[in-house]
């Protein structure tokens, strides 16, 4: 029986951190609007293309990271466009649908503009110091 529990503890350890290191993302662009205007949370919108290396470097090493992901989560609305697909971009203004990629865009929901956009990798550490200006 102690074994069990013992088990049962380490297992509930095991998902909740896998739950904590998740980034969460909006369903779609009005999605994350609506969200950040309830939530009071600016939108962040990751343009990325899977022929792009820079955003698979920018995938796996920065919006992985355990610090990115929990100021995400805290703090933004986090929405995921990949440029490949239509149904990723219908519903996103053109002026969020960049020529090159990767690129990230923070958003005003209330108002839909773009308050600053950083294109090209950016490693954890350059991402987190810009969002937490």
């Amino acid at each position: 029986m102690m074994k069990l529990l013992k088990y049962l503890a380490v297992a509930s350890l095991f998902i909740l951190s896998l739950q904590a290191s998740t980034l969460k993302h909006a369903d779609s662009y009005k999605d994350a609007l609506e969200q950040g205007v309830k939530e009071n949370k600016h939108v962040i919108l990751f343009a990325h293309s899977p022929f792009c290396p820079w955003c698979r470097k920018m995938e796996e090493e920065t919006l992985s990271n355990e610090k990115v992901i929990k100021l995400l989560n805290e703090k933004y609305i986090f929405i995921s466009v990949d440029m490949s697909l239509s149904m990723d971009i219908e519903d996103v203004p053109p002026r969020f649908l960049p020529r090159g990629t990767p690129t990230t865009y923070v958003i005003d929901p209330a108002t839909g503009e773009g308050l600053f956009t950083m294109r090209g990798f950016k490693s954890p550490k350059s991402f987190l110091w810009r969002l937490e200006k």
